[in-house]
């Protein structure tokens, strides 16, 4: 999250061309971060981003929280998509959740949305995505995981995503 919004990876791209090309980021705190799936991983993102006083928003259909003032349980996909600002995935991949971010989800997003698939791949609709980021209509990406691995696709073209090879565990 912090990667995209602070734009690290592209201002280290651009240094190491030879562009010492400043660019404006975007401040944490504050931010409405939806995530979907609040188990153990989302979870912990939630306990990472306290000291940022972020506003969170948590859509699960299978756990519920109760009287926790400071997270917001949403009842469907299409309510935390219209809030939030920041979208971290953490949700195993199902039949069902197939391009569970589809078109009609990513065109929903509010403009400057900012996309982190941190799970797995075949979540999202990676070609409606490319089309999305390429517009600006979303800001920004983080991928973790593709629908085909090793990843060679044309979000690797554009310069507000990051992308890593499915190594989230490796630390």
């Amino acid at each position: 999250i912090l990667d995209v919004l602070r734009s690290i990876s592209y201002s280290d791209r651009n240094l190491r061309l030879g562009t010492w090309k400043k660019t404006m980021g975007h401040l944490l705190k504050g931010k409405k971060v939806g995530i979907v799936g609040f188990g153990r991983i989302g979870r912990r993102l939630a306990e990472l981003l306290g000291p940022f006083h972020c506003q969170l928003y948590i859509y699960d259909p299978y756990i519920h929280i109760a009287g926790d003032q400071e997270i917001k349980q949403v009842r469907t996909i299409a309510e935390l998509i219209e809030t939030a600002e920041i979208i971290s995935l953490h949700i195993p991949y199902t039949k069902e959740n197939h391009h569970l971010l589809g078109c009609k989800q990513l065109e929903a997003m509010n403009p400057g949305t900012i996309l982190i698939n941190a799970s797995r791949g075949k979540l999202v609709d990676e070609e409606a995505l490319y089309d999305y980021l390429q517009n600006g209509r979303i800001a920004g990406a983080g991928f973790a995981a593709f629908e085909k691995e090793p990843y060679s696709g044309p979000l690797s073209k554009l310069d507000y995503v990051v992308l890593t090879p499915h190594m989230g565990s490796y630390a």
